[in-house]
């Protein structure tokens, strides 16, 4: 019965358009955004807040664009505490800055985005590099690019889809916050389907958060407001797991961890991974053993490598012993940059 109730709120709540749930099944598995023209509901966004987890709350610049570019520590954006207007979507907010940096010996595209917490396709995109997946090209020593960082919090899309159950995802009840950036969506979407097309006797991706429709504040997360960043729960080898848990390392499925990452790093498009230090010791110890080369693990790894390089991929922030949180930037999803670029 409650079940019922909430699913016929959805159908009269700002963000619904006035249409059925199964009107908007239909129109995500289509693959069709879509566009947001009223605010939502920010009483469900906060009653909802902890459904997920503790709140857990990954840092949007890295610590070596501080010391590296003199880009200052993210911080709420004023107008996002306590205000309506937060919850609108904002199609014409600047939300990347632009920092010049340049280039050092024996620089790569990846390590340049991996330090600063973009993504490579991205970085590639602003400076009008050739970029294809799995390149890496090394960048002039001395040459100057510009690397797109957050500016604050990150808030809003104006064009969305919302990730629905499908096969190989397990979802949290609350819906109204699988809400993401189309090309984002789509890419998680895929992701899940070919992990569990060579596993499909163990259990779904358990998803959490990514944003509510149209973006902007959720609960206490500085990220998960720009449809941009998804939080899912450990792989187990378990055939029927639908909770998160924390499982001890030695009981977590690596095989399909490593897919998952594999999968979506090659793409080009992740702009940071955060997992707890003794998940990424066990899927480095995984992935090595598979004979994956020591440069690239040293690249994606904050603990694990010896020698690990300076600004790793994966890294750890407090609250990610129960899941991992994915942040994808893609530049098809990210108009706002050319704002940017243009000042």
């Amino acid at each position: 019965m409650r079940l019922i109730k909430r699913l016929a709120l959805r159908t009269i709540r700002p963000f619904s358009l006035a249409i059925s749930v199964p009107l908007v099944l239909a129109a995500s598995l289509a693959s069709a955004p879509t566009a947001f023209a009223a605010p939502a509901d920010p009483a469900s966004a906060e009653a909802s807040a902890s459904a997920d987890g503790p709140g857990e709350d990954p840092p949007l610049v890295s610590p070596e664009a501080v010391r590296d570019l003199g880009v200052s520590p993210e911080a709420s954006e004023p107008e996002e505490v306590g205000s309506p207007t937060s919850f609108a979507p904002r199609a014409s907010r600047n939300t990347i800055r632009l920092a010049k940096y340049i280039a050092r010996s024996g620089d790569t595209l990846r390590a340049v985005a991996y330090r600063y917490f973009t993504s490579p396709s991205l970085l590639a995109a602003v400076n009008k590099l050739a970029f294809g997946p799995e390149a890496d090209p090394v960048l002039p020593a001395g040459e100057t690019i510009q690397v797109p960082i957050a500016r604050g919090s990150p808030s809003g899309f104006d064009q969305g889809e919302q990730l629905l159950p499908g096969p190989g995802m397990h979802m949290s009840p609350n819906l109204e916050r699988k809400w993401g950036r189309p090309q984002v969506v789509r890419l998680f979407r895929q992701a899940f389907t070919e992990t569990f097309k060579r596993w499909p006797q163990r259990h779904p991706a358990l998803i959490g958060s990514l944003s509510k429709a149209g973006g902007g504040k959720l609960g206490r997360h500085k990220s998960h407001r720009s449809g941009q960043d998804i939080d899912v729960g450990y792989f187990t080898r378990e055939g029927n797991r639908k909770e998160w848990g924390r499982p001890s390392v030695k009981d977590m499925d690596m095989e399909r961890t490593w897919f998952l990452v594999d999968y979506l790093e090659q793409t080009g498009h992740v702009a940071a991974i955060f997992m707890a230090p003794d998940v990424q010791k066990g899927l480095y110890t995984y992935a090595a053993g598979r004979g994956v080369k020591a440069e690239r693990l040293r690249a994606l790894f904050q603990y694990g490598p010896p020698g690990r390089a300076n600004g790793s991929l994966i890294r750890h922030s407090p609250g990610h012993r129960d899941h991992m949180h994915i942040r994808l930037w893609v530049p098809e999803d990210m108009p706002e940059i050319r704002a940017d670029r243009a000042t």
